[in-house]
């Protein structure tokens, strides 16, 4: 599986407590056009696991090449990920600023297999830029693969 290209993207919600959380995932993929959704995967042990399978909304972030240091932020256990992030709060969830594309969600459904869970997001907003998307294929971050 190593071998598969994947986009980088971070999911931030908000924690019962009120505080931001995130994490980077690569499983984000187009689930349906009617109504517009996508679907994602979360490790069961991830600490922002509960969070995001609960939120009222979410945020998913395409990174862009030059974001690597917020993929590798984002992919750790640390208890404030938002610390040093340049953020803002757009209708309830985190928003990070600089990435190439910003989708507001709303979870539709969660369905448990193995030690995943698989999000189904409705799209309610959808910002775009302009760029070339951060990637991940090899365990390796970076668009230019030799």
């Amino acid at each position: 599986m190593s071998l598969l290209t994947a986009d980088v993207f971070v999911v931030t919600a908000i924690r019962a407590d009120g505080r931001p959380c995130g994490l980077t995932v690569t499983s984000v993929t187009s689930h349906s056009d009617m109504p517009p959704s996508i679907s994602f995967n979360v490790a069961v042990t991830a600490r922002s696991h509960q969070p995001v399978i609960s939120a009222r909304a979410l945020g998913v972030h395409l990174l862009a090449v030059g974001q690597d240091e917020t993929a590798m932020k984002f992919s750790t256990t640390a208890d404030d990920k938002f610390a040093t992030v340049d953020w803002e709060h757009d209708e309830g969830v985190p928003r990070l600023r600089g990435c190439l594309a910003f989708l507001l969600c709303a979870p539709a459904a969660v369905f448990g297999h193995g030690d995943h869970s698989i999000v189904v997001a409705q799209i309610i907003r959808a910002d775009l830029g302009c760029g070339l998307p951060l990637v991940y294929a090899r365990r390796r971050l970076g668009w230019r693969l030799t």
